[in-house]
């Protein structure tokens, strides 16, 4: 992951579990689109959240279904500080540092019954080279189980209709399928050139702020 993806294309975020149940095209109505989206997870489901932030999706969700075990999946998280700001976290949710654009854990292959991930591939356009998204969006169908089910988005930037605008596909059968599912995972969320240029004139600021993290770690 390069450092401008790490400060200005990895924000760490907080949509709460309400909105993202709707973005996921669950329903707007709390908390029947929460509900939903709960049962599109299968009994005793492996499930993990690529780029979850702060969001509390996870953690509503893992509560009411202790049967699942869920894995919140962050960058973010090899600050302590953005760990803190989960608060209380069930016993079936945990916490990952990771950079889904490198090689991922052995135990993390073909494990998860579902994938979910808000806005880290839109993100990731704010690189020239794509090769980090092509890497993400592989590693994402890596995750998956044979008959997993992945969800990503959002894949239109008509913020008045984000309602369902999400990938949704299973783990594609062959290596021909995988890569036109990688090519439709990273065009259909790439974002336009003006957002881009909105995320990089206003997080300017966390580029000097990860130079100083880096620096304190050397």
């Amino acid at each position: 992951m390069s450092e401008l993806h790490q400060a200005l294309g990895a924000p760490v975020t907080g949509r709460h579990a309400r909105q993202l149940a709707y973005y996921y095209g669950y329903g707007e109505e709390y908390p029947q689109g929460i509900e939903a989206l709960m049962g599109d997870i299968p009994a005793c489901a492996n499930v993990i959240d690529v780029g979850s932030g702060i969001s509390n999706l996870g953690i509503t969700v893992a509560r009411n279904r202790p049967d699942i075990t869920w894995v919140n999946y962050d960058f973010g998280y090899h600050l302590p500080e953005n760990i803190q700001r989960l608060g209380a976290v069930p016993p079936n949710v945990y916490i990952e540092p990771g950079d889904i654009t490198q090689p991922l854990k052995q135990e993390f292959l073909m494990s998860f019954d579902n994938v979910f991930s808000y806005y880290l591939l839109p993100h990731l356009s704010l690189e020239e080279n794509k090769t980090p998204a092509v890497a993400a969006a592989a590693n994402m169908l890596h995750l998956l189980k044979m008959d997993g089910l992945l969800q990503v988005g959002p894949t239109e930037f008509d913020f008045d209709k984000l309602e369902g605008a999400v990938v949704k596909m299973r783990k594609p059968e062959n290596a021909q399928k995988t890569a036109a599912a990688i090519d439709t995972l990273v065009v259909s969320t790439m974002m336009p050139l003006r957002v881009v240029n909105t995320h990089l004139n206003s997080n300017r600021r966390g580029l000097e702020r990860y130079r100083g993290i880096a620096a304190l770690q050397e």
